[in-house]
């Protein structure tokens, strides 16, 4: 029989990152609150296989918010997969 082993995923959803790091979402500075993620996924990173990441990625669809993203999550050394969502530019 086949030796099956599970997977552990990390999953982050509408972090809404703006091109400039000071712009708010609703009062809320989308780039602080996703630093704090990622500092907590740095702390799991161990326990994690990979990180899904869904939804409404960036705020403005501009392609600096995705490099922004992208960035962030370079730090963690883990595969991701972005799924787009409604706020998100698929051309990016």
């Amino acid at each position: 029989m086949k030796q099956v082993y599970p997977i552990t995923i990390g999953q982050v959803t509408d972090m809404h990152l703006f091109a400039s790091e000071q712009q708010q979402l609703l009062g809320i500075p989308t780039m602080d609150s996703f630093h704090a993620v990622i500092e907590r996924l740095k702390k799991l990173r161990e326990e994690l296989d990979l990180l899904l990441l869904t939804g409404d990625l960036s705020g403005d669809g501009t392609p600096q918010s995705y490099s922004n993203l992208q960035n962030l999550i370079s730090s963690l050394f883990l595969p991701s997969y972005w799924l787009p969502g409604n706020h998100d530019d698929l051309r990016q």
